[in-house]
C-alpha cells in the first residue's frame, strides 16, 4: 500500500511547471525569513517576509504574516509592521485572535494594526461549504457522544468519513483548495474543515478510509499544495498520520516527530542516515524545510510560543498521568527540548 502512496503521490502534470515555482520561491523566502528569525535576527527576517509577500498576491498564508508581525514589534520596525498589517488586512481574521494582539504587542504597534483598514472579501461560497462540513463532520460524534455510544458508532462514523472525503475532494477537483485568503473568521492556529475531514480518515482500523485517501484524496491535495493552496506542514502531517494510523510503513515526510507531555516537548530524530536522506528528498518535492530544520523550529517555538512557525495542531500531545507518565517520560528524556543556554 505505501508504493501505491508514493505512486500517486508522485504524478506531477509538468504543465504546472510555471505555475509551481511562484509557491517554490515563496516558501523559499519564507525559511530564510524563519531561518533568521530562530537566530533573534528579526529585522533580517522582516526583509525576507516582505519580499516573500510580493512573489504573488495569491500565495500568502497568515501564519506567515502573524511572524512578521511579531518580527517587525520585536525589531520596533514600525514602517515594515504597517507593511505586514496590510497584509493581515486581506485575511477575514477571528475577532478573538486579532483582540489578543492587545497583550503580544507594545501599544504603539497595536495602535497601528487597529488603524489599518480591513480589505478582505469574504467569500461565502467558500465558507458555507467549510462550515457545512465541519456540521456534517461532528454530527454523528456529537450525537453519539452524547448517547456516550461514540465506540459503538465507530463503523457508522466510518462510512459518514468516507462520504464526506468523496465530497471535499469532489470540491476541490472543481474549485481549488480553499486557501487562506478566501476563509472566513480564521486564525494561524487553525487548519480548516478538509484537513478535519482528512485527519478524520486517517483513523486506525478503518482500511477502507485509508484506500479512499491513498488512491483518491492524497494525489488531489499535493497538486493544491504545488500550486501554493494548501500548506505542506498540513498535507506532510496527515500522510504521516496515516503511515502511523494504518500500520503502512515508516513517515514519509518526517512530520510527526514531535511529542508533547503537559508542558514537556520531545523530538525524535528519523531512524538512520539513509532514511533521513529519503524524508528530506520527499520534503524537497511539496516545499517543505529540511527534516532538521524542522526540527529547530519545534524547540524554538516551545519557548517563544508568540510564533508559530510550526501549526500548533501538529505537535501530538499525549494525556498521559501518575506512574505510566513517569514510565514514558524516563523512556524518552533523552529527546526532551530543554532551554537552550544563554550565550
Amino acid at each position: 500500500m505505501k508504493k501505491t502512496l508514493l505512486l500517486s503521490l508522485g504524478f506531477i502534470v509538468l504543465s504546472n511547471f510555471n505555475i509551481a515555482a511562484q509557491p517554490r520561491d515563496y516558501f523559499k523566502l519564507i525559511y530564510e525569513a524563519e531561518e533568521s528569525l530562530i537566530e533573534d535576527n528579526f529585522s533580517e527576517a522582516c526583509i525576507h517576509y516582505a519580499n516573500a509577500f510580493k512573489v504573488s498576491n495569491d500565495i500568502i498564508f497568515l501564519k506567515d504574516v502573524h511572524n512578521a508581525l511579531m518580527c517587525a514589534n520585536h525589531s520596533k520596525d514600525s514602517v515594515r509592521f504597517k507593511e505586514f498589517a496590510i497584509h493581515f488586512m486581506r485575511f477575514d481574521v477571528d475577532k478573538e485572535f486579532t483582540e489578543s494582539y492587545s497583550a503580544k504587542l507594545e501599544n504603539s504597534y497595536f495602535s497601528i494594526l487597529s488603524d489599518v483598514p480591513p480589505t478582505f472579501t469574504t467569500m461565502s461560497e467558500v465558507c458555507d461549504f467549510l462550515k457545512r462540513m465541519k456540521t456534517v463532520d461532528q454530527s454523528l460524534r456529537i450525537k453519539c457522544g452524547e448517547d456516550k455510544n461514540c465506540f459503538l458508532c465507530r463503523t457508522e462514523i466510518g462510512k459518514l468519513d468516507s462520504i464526506n472525503a468523496k465530497t471535499v475532494i469532489e470540491y476541490v477537483k472543481i474549485h481549488g483548495y480553499p486557501n487562506d485568503l478566501s476563509r472566513c473568521k480564521h486564525n494561524p492556529t487553525l487548519t480548516s474543515a478538509i484537513d478535519l475531514v482528512v485527519l478524520h480518515n486517517t483513523q486506525a482500523g478503518n482500511h477502507t478510509n485509508h484506500k479512499l485517501l491513498i488512491d483518491s484524496v492524497f494525489p488531489v491535495l499535493k497538486q493544491e499544495v504545488l500550486k501554493g493552496n494548501l500548506h505542506p506542514q498540513i498535507f506532510a502531517s496527515r500522510v504521516d498520520q496515516l503511515m502511523d494510523s494504518g500500520k503502512i510503513g515508516p513517515h514519509i515526510y518526517g512530520a510527526r516527530s514531535c511529542l508533547k507531555i503537559e508542558d514537556r516537548m520531545f523530538l525524535f530524530p528519523i531512524a538512520s542516515e539513509e532514511q533521513l536522506k529519503k524524508v528530506n528528498e520527499e520534503r524537497q518535492g511539496i516545499y517543505l524545510d529540511s527534516f532538521e530544520e524542522s526540527q529547530k523550529k519545534f524547540a524554538y517555538q516551545k519557548f517563544n510560543p508568540e510564533f508559530y512557525l510550526i501549526y500548533p495542531a501538529f505537535m501530538t500531545v499525549l494525556d498521559i498521568r501518575g506512574e505510566q507518565k513517569a514510565a514514558m517520560i524516563e523512556q524518552i528524556k533523552i529527546f526532551e527540548v530543554l532551554r537552550p543556554q544563554k550565550k
